[in-house]
């Protein structure tokens, strides 16, 4: 029978200690894995983002380039001119769907009693935009501001204006007005002329 104080003799676990190694070294191998394919794939995305910029960069530069050489064949002079032609053509769509009829309508229900109609005459700004020129004639300045507001009251004119005020011999005072105007079509009336423009009321101007 053999006796012995184990207490004093070293004991080891040789298998334990193997697994516990190849548990480490599989798990490190593992981690160096996953780290590896996480570089290789930034590097691949790396490499894809430059290539597109590199592409988008190449197309921009060649953007500018065509539009230099474009801005270089256009000539000034062609370019105002066909800035007139675009300003003529909203003048002919403007008078087009213009409708004298529902302008004298509006103008003579604002028209004050002691303020008289001279003339009218559409027009359109740089932009293209409608606007009416209307010569009064007035006794008071008073009048002319009473007939501007009421103007602006029916919703269809805006940023009515006097350009000019002389006064006449008799002591009258000739006004030129001038304002946005929002025209609006509406049926042919009887009272129009064949080129679709009422007869305007008895001395009153209508020039276009």
């Amino acid at each position: 029978m053999l006796r012995g104080n184990l207490a004093t003799r070293p004991f080891y676990n040789e298998r334990l200690v193997r697994v516990v190694l190849i548990g480490a070294l599989a798990a490190a191998a593992a981690w160096a894995a996953v780290n590896l394919a996480t570089v290789v794939s930034l590097s691949q995305q790396g490499a894809m983002l430059a290539e597109r910029i590199r592409t988008e960069g190449m197309a921009a530069e060649a953007a500018r380039n065509e539009a230099q050489a474009l801005r270089a064949t256009l000539n000034p002079a062609d370019i105002a001119t066909a800035s007139q032609a675009a300003t003529e053509a909203n003048l002919l769509i403007a008078q087009r769907t213009f409708s004298w009829t529902t302008l004298f309508s509006r103008v003579e229900s604002t028209l004050p009693g002691d303020v008289r109609l001279i003339q009218v005459q559409p027009q359109t700004d740089d932009d293209g935009r409608l606007l009416v020129a209307l010569t009064v004639v007035s006794r008071r300045i008073e009048d002319l501001d009473t007939f501007i507001d009421r103007l602006e009251a029916t919703g269809a004119f805006r940023g009515v204006l006097s350009r000019t005020d002389d006064t006449l011999e008799d002591g009258t005072i000739e006004s030129r007005l001038q304002g946005y105007y929002v025209a609006t079509a509406s049926p042919a009336s009887p009272a129009s002329d064949p080129a679709g423009a009422p007869v305007p009321p008895r001395g009153v101007e209508a020039s276009r």
